[in-house]
């Protein structure tokens, strides 16, 4: 896996392209507009600089790409997901959402995820291979944001590629320092309505702190609490790095 020691966005900095109005931003926050406002998004890199599983071929004529984005939380999983997607024309399964959907019809799931706890293996294998199933497995390309979280989810998403049935050309493994993956927890902001996300610091919302454009109130996320949130970093080093080893072991790029 690519692995950033110092920013989670550091990964990316080899694909930089030259864009008008587009700054990198030195503070681990990512790409950035020149001037103010929340951060911008760039085009699909272009020249020698493009990574080696990129085609400049239009979506619909290049071979289908599946990656698998692992990171502590707060590392930036979910924005350079949905660049990923934008960029590349791939269709995504989010981890966090999906176990968000379910926790509102599980109070008891509901109270685990507060607490900063895994979800269970099988449930969330449920819903991914059902995600897989139903939208990834016949699309163009697909972006797997946060699974395997353990070194279970792991075996079994190896077992899976072994028969077949889960494409995976690459792992990109994010990083950053904890203070700023918690800082980013901290400033995390949810829309009730729509489900947009923003971030106090380092993406806030045009229409203020407490509400979305859309005219939604924004909450932090439900796992997003003091105790959950060292809860999760804790749970990151000790379950899902060795689940990434895994990966690695096997030969995933």
């Amino acid at each position: 896996p690519l692995r950033s020691g110092d920013g989670s966005w550091r990964v990316f900095r080899r694909f930089r392209p030259a864009t008008p109005g587009i700054a990198w931003s030195p503070d681990s926050r990512g790409w950035r507009s020149a001037g103010s406002g929340p951060p911008v998004l760039p085009p699909c890199p272009a020249g020698p600089t493009r990574p080696h599983w990129y085609s400049a071929e239009s979506p619909s004529s290049r071979p289908a790409m599946h990656l698998a984005l692992l990171g502590p939380p707060g590392s930036g999983k979910g924005t350079l997901a949905t660049w990923l997607s934008a960029a590349y024309a791939l269709t995504g399964f989010e981890a966090g959402a999906a176990l968000r959907v379910a926790a509102h019809r599980d109070p008891a799931l509901a109270t685990a995820l507060a607490a900063g706890h895994m979800a269970p293996t099988s449930l969330i294998m449920e819903l991914f291979v059902a995600a897989v199933q139903t939208s990834l497995g016949g699309s163009r390309g697909g972006v797997y944001d946060g699974i395997p979280r353990n070194s279970d989810q792991a075996l079994q998403c190896l077992a899976l590629h072994a028969a077949g049935r889960l494409p995976l050309d690459v792992v990109l493994v994010l990083d950053a320092p904890p203070d700023v993956l918690l800082a980013r927890m901290h400033g995390r902001r949810l829309c009730v309505a729509c489900g947009a996300t923003w971030n106090l610091r380092t993406a806030p919302s045009p229409a203020g702190a407490d509400r979305c454009p859309c005219g939604g109130a924004l909450a932090p996320r439900l796992e997003d609490t003091p105790d959950a949130m060292q809860q999760r970093l804790a749970l990151y080093v000790s379950k899902t790095e060795p689940g990434i080893a895994l990966l690695a072991a096997a030969g995933i790029p």
